[in-house]
């Protein structure tokens, strides 16, 4: 399997009607679509991939159609739904409502997938909301600004802002594969955690070596390494990820 990066986003609760996550869907690939250009020209593409891929088309105007057919999620019941048991409108669900985008073909080509897995009226489950980028080494992503510290940062800030979750992480799946033998999957090299009480760890001297900073505009706090990487799978990164999966586990902040 070709390792990928991930930025991901995860909350309970906060249950949507279909017409909310529709309107939520369209304003989320705005902002990104605003953010940079690899997220101008996505397409839909089904779970089923015998399922044709569908470009969006300009301003967004075949969203709506896209989602009232297929971001319902198959075997689950709806509050309210047609006869045929999709949803309408004004449904609600437990496992909420599902479409994914992407900007080309395959993961060969440079794919960037944007997921996004909300609605759900469950607590017992997580809403996610992930957008996954091909590796540093990758031959066919012509786009080197998404292994730059600062432009991804401030991607994962604006994206926390957004969605408004109880935690977040940037990582690899290799990465976390080093770093997590279980839950809770908060391994990664910057993390947010949304927790008042994770802005004391500032002052933490087992972490001396991360920052962690206030996210305007909402609770909790973000965590990096201080010395900025993005994307280094090395033992040093492997064991400060560790470290700090292990303190927020302790201080019971996730």
């Amino acid at each position: 399997m070709m390792d990928e990066y991930v930025l991901g986003l995860y909350w309970k609760g906060n249950p949507l009607t279909l017409r909310q996550y529709a309107d939520k869907v369209r304003e989320f690939l705005e902002f990104l679509a605003q953010t940079h250009p690899v997220f101008e020209s996505m397409e839909w593409v089904g779970e089923d991939e015998s399922e044709p891929v569908v470009k969006l088309s300009p301003k967004l105007s075949n969203l709506d159609k896209l989602i009232y057919k297929h971001a319902g999620v198959s075997d689950q019941v709806y509050n309210v739904a047609n006869p045929d048991g999709s949803p309408v409108w004004a449904s609600v669900g437990w496992r909420g409502f599902q479409m994914n985008f992407v900007n080309c073909g395959s993961a060969e080509d440079g794919m960037v997938a944007v997921n996004i897995h909300a609605g759900k009226s469950s607590e017992q489950v997580f809403n996610t909301v992930t957008i996954q980028f091909p590796t540093s080494d990758h031959l066919n992503f012509p786009h080197p600004e998404f292994y730059i510290f600062g432009f991804i940062r401030d991607l994962f800030v604006d994206a926390i802002k957004f969605w408004q979750p109880e935690r977040a992480r940037i990582f690899s799946f290799d990465f976390a594969e080093a770093v997590e033998t279980g839950k809770p999957y908060v391994g990664g090299w910057l993390v947010y955690v949304a927790d008042p009480l994770a802005k004391k760890l500032g002052k933490d001297p087992d972490l001396v070596d991360f920052r962690v900073e206030p996210v305007g505009g909402v609770d909790g706090a973000l965590l990096s390494f201080k010395d900025e990487i993005v994307f280094v799978n090395d033992d040093v990164h492997v064991e400060k990820a560790k470290r700090l999966r292990a303190k927020l586990i302790a201080q019971k902040l996730v």
